[in-house]
């Protein structure tokens, strides 16, 4: 039963794009005449022309997923470049630890673990390379 209504919904969703692909084109080829009617000639017959509808476009639609924010890199973590060497990301990991280190007044282990971590990846990447 449920590929029937599976079926059903993709054939509504194919007649709806044929119908609003047959709208588009009407109002393509229509013409105001002096009356301030509006009609379109095809196939040798007079059209009247419905009202242009908005459609929502797929950038404007409310079910679109939002997009996650992009998590920071490991080196933007460091405060380096892209493709730094380890040496330049080691110096940084021992300046940052300073910085952020708990025991120093002002520090951060919020940040602190942060910078762990991202250290630990590019670490673990330079290892198996």
């Amino acid at each position: 039963m449920a590929k029937r209504t599976n079926w059903e919904r993709l054939l509504r969703e194919l007649g709806q794009a044929v119908i609003d692909s047959a709208v588009d084109q009407i109002h393509e080829y229509a013409e105001e005449d002096n009356s301030g009617r509006r009609t379109a000639r095809i196939g040798g017959y007079e059209w009247p022309v419905p009202p242009i509808r908005t459609r929502p476009s797929n950038r404007e639609s409310p079910r679109r997923r939002q997009e996650e924010p992009k998590k920071p890199t490991s080196y933007s973590v460091l405060e380096v470049a892209d493709g730094a060497s380890f040496e330049v990301c080691a110096a940084a990991h021992k300046a940052l630890s300073k910085r952020y280190h708990p025991d120093v007044a002002g520090g951060d282990a919020k940040k602190m673990s942060e910078v762990n971590a991202a250290f630990d990846k590019i670490k673990k990447a330079n290892k198996h390379s």
